[in-house]
């Protein structure tokens, strides 16, 4: 009998041993980046996406033919980004610290966007130095030809560099 609590108290220990440990599921949430712009209704795959000026712009363009982009989104930013959530400032101001100036772009019909203000529109990651920008919908101006800017459509981006 004295043996048998012997056994029952180092079979009980071992497998609470063996309950305690599990394995852990540390793996980071990547957000899912579909490498698309949307620009007035039109959905467009960003076959390139650049960083220029050491980050502080970040490029992403549609239908290159060696001299020209027919479509693509620009990012302008206050400095070098860093991963965080940034608000859209109008495209007449100049971005500051947490802030994007964007614009779309459609050189087929000699057309832009021109983002108006929007409060934490985007997000910016970085991966092994990639950017990654998800911008939700957002509103604005039509601009033709370098016109006075009239009428309104959305705009959204969620690319990233490769």
């Amino acid at each position: 009998m004295k043996h048998f609590f012997s056994y029952a108290v180092i079979i009980l220990l071992a497998s609470s041993l063996f309950a305690a440990c599990s394995k852990s599921n540390n793996t980071p949430v990547v957000p899912t980046i579909s490498q698309t712009f949307t620009i007035n209704g039109s959905n467009y795959t960003a076959d390139s996406v650049v960083a220029a000026n050491g980050g502080a712009q970040v490029f992403a363009y549609n239908g290159y033919n060696g001299t020209q982009v027919s479509y693509g989104m620009v990012f302008s930013f206050h400095g070098i980004p860093q991963a965080g959530t940034y608000d859209i400032v109008d495209y007449n101001s100049a971005p500051g610290d947490g802030q994007v100036q964007i614009y779309g772009f459609d050189n087929i019909h000699f057309t832009d966007y021109l983002a108006n203000a929007a409060p934490a529109a985007v997000k910016v990651s970085l991966t092994n130095g990639k950017y990654s920008i998800v911008m939700k919908t957002v509103t604005a101006k039509i601009q033709v030809n370098n016109q006075n800017p009239s009428g309104s459509a959305n705009l959204s981006a969620s690319f990233s560099e490769k």
